[in-house]
This record gives C-alpha cells, sequence and structure tokens, in this order.
C-alpha cells in the first residue's frame, strides 16, 4: 500500500472553478479528487492577479471555509467516482459512502455548488470532518504544499453502565450506515468508578486542570485511559495502536440518547488517536 499522505495541486480552470489534482500539470496520470466554485479566481484579471499569487497570498494561508468546501468535494467524490475512491483506498484511506443531496432539489449553502448530505445535522457534520486532514505544510521543494491524509482522530462515545454487579465502559462508535451512533457496543471495560469532574481555569475556559496538566473536558477518565486504550487496540477499532484522551465530556443520561439498558447510563464523548 502506498504512503497514507497524498500531495494535491490546486488548479484552476474555467468560470472560477478550483480543482485539486494529484500532479502538477495535466498529465494523464493527472487524476481530480475534488473542488468547488470560487468566486474570486473569476476576479483575478479584474485585479491584476495571476493564480499562482492568489494562491500565495489568499489560499495557502488557509480559508477555513473555502478547506471545507474542499474537504467536503472530496468525499462526496470518494463516494460517486470509483477512480477516486479506488486511488484513495490505494493510498491507506478507508472512507464511507455518503448520502448526498442532489442539487437539482436543494440549494447550496453558498456559492460554492457543494450540496449539503441528505441527512445534514450538526453531529454528522463533526463526525464527517474527523474522515480526512485537508492541510497546507511544507512541500519537498520548500514552498507551500497542499496535502491531503486519513485523519488520525476521532471521536467516540463512552456509555459509563452503573450496573451494581457489574460496572462497566462501554464503547459506542459512530455508524457511517446509519448515520448515527452505532446501535451496538462490542468493546466493555470495567468501570473502575464515576468519571471525576475536572477543575476549570477561570473566566469560562474549556481547559481544565487534571493534576497540573491542561486538558480538554468536563470529566477525567485516567484511571481507566489504558484500559480502555488496552481494548481499542485489542479490537482494532480504527488501527493498530490508539491513545484515549484522559479528558473527556459529560453529554447527558443514556435515556436522553436513546439507550436503554437495565441499568443508569451516563454517556461521555472521548477524542481517540490512532495509527494503521
Amino acid at each position: 500500500m502506498a504512503s497514507s499522505r497524498i500531495r494535491l495541486y490546486p488548479v484552476e480552470a474555467d468560470y472560477g472553478f478550483l480543482g485539486l489534482s494529484t500532479t502538477p500539470s495535466s498529465s494523464p496520470e493527472a487524476l481530480h479528487l475534488g473542488g468547488c466554485m470560487v468566486s474570486a479566481l473569476e476576479e483575478l484579471e479584474d485585479e491584476g492577479l495571476s493564480f499562482e499569487q492568489w494562491l500565495e497570498e489568499n489560499f495557502y494561508t488557509g480559508d477555513r471555509e473555502l478547506f471545507d468546501n474542499l474537504t467536503r468535494s472530496i468525499l462526496y467524490n470518494a463516494s460517486k467516482e470509483g477512480a477516486v475512491r479506488a486511488f484513495l483506498q490505494e493510498h491507506g484511506f478507508t472512507l464511507p459512502t455518503l448520502r448526498i443531496a442532489d442539487l437539482g432539489e436543494v440549494e447550496p449553502t453558498d456559492a460554492s455548488g457543494i450540496p449539503p448530505l441528505v441527512n445534514e445535522t450538526d453531529e454528522v457534520v463533526e463526525r464527517l470532518f474527523e474522515l480526512i486532514d485537508l492541510y497546507v505544510g511544507p512541500g519537498e521543494d520548500g514552498e507551500f504544499a497542499l496535502w491531503l491524509r486519513p485523519s488520525a482522530r476521532r471521536t467516540v462515545r463512552l456509555l459509563a453502565v452503573n450496573d451494581a454487579e457489574r460496572p462497566r465502559w462501554m464503547v459506542q462508535p459512530w455508524d457511517w450506515e446509519m448515520e448515527d451512533w452505532a446501535g451496538y457496543c462490542e468493546i466493555q471495560v470495567p468501570l473502575s468508578g464515576t468519571p471525576e469532574p475536572l477543575q476549570s481555569f477561570p473566566r469560562g475556559s474549556s481547559v481544565k486542570n487534571l493534576r497540573g496538566m491542561p486538558v480538554l473536558g468536563t470529566h477525567s477518565i485516567l484511571h481507566d485511559q489504558k484500559a480502555i486504550t488496552d481494548a481499542l487496540d485489542a479490537a482494532g477499532l480504527f488501527g493498530s495502536s490508539h491513545f484515549v484522551s484522559p479528558g473527556v465530556f459529560y453529554v447527558g443520561r443514556g435515556e436522553k440518547h436513546g439507550i436503554e439498558l437495565d441499568a443508569p447510563v451516563e454517556v461521555y464523548a472521548v477524542k481517540v488517536w490512532s495509527r494503521p
């Protein structure tokens, strides 16, 4: 399998379309992985700017909205175009097939021409942008370059099952076929105790204090962090090795999220990093 990091080359097309190619020139081997409309490209001539100047001054500085649209375009193409999907799979990407809204039936949210998902919710969008990372970094030539890699970061839910006889954690991953949190939890770990609240820093900061170290979260699972990590490694959930954040975010009681077991359940969200 080829390297999981891919260098992409922005290319200018007609009518303000910005494409992302796998090669710097229009060679037969070039494959366009994504792209979207960028209104600024139609104004370059009037502003006396070249495409290369625009890239340096406006693109490589990191326009978050534009990068989000380009990220969507890559994920959408991987769902619709067999050649794009095969290319990404060869480079270590494992991507779901997304349900994309038809632009004949819905309006795009901006001038990019990128449609929403059929089931577009805040939760779905958060999980969408955990699939891949599109970012600017140094190229082999020392210049700014655009890179694409599988995301090493995922969010999973941890269900704290407060069963008097068998208190345990249950790991609930995201399921793209359901477009929701999975209705199954195959990974279970003994729960050593109630997660400890983290002390907030002043002025409402989201950064908490865990043994003197800054950690994002509302509660600590430090006592069970290793056991949960080992269980994810054994199951190979996202790869061969994982790192589970010691800080988790409390998101509510189980019944609020449609989880009904024979014991009370508290639901937490946690970031997990993985390696292939």
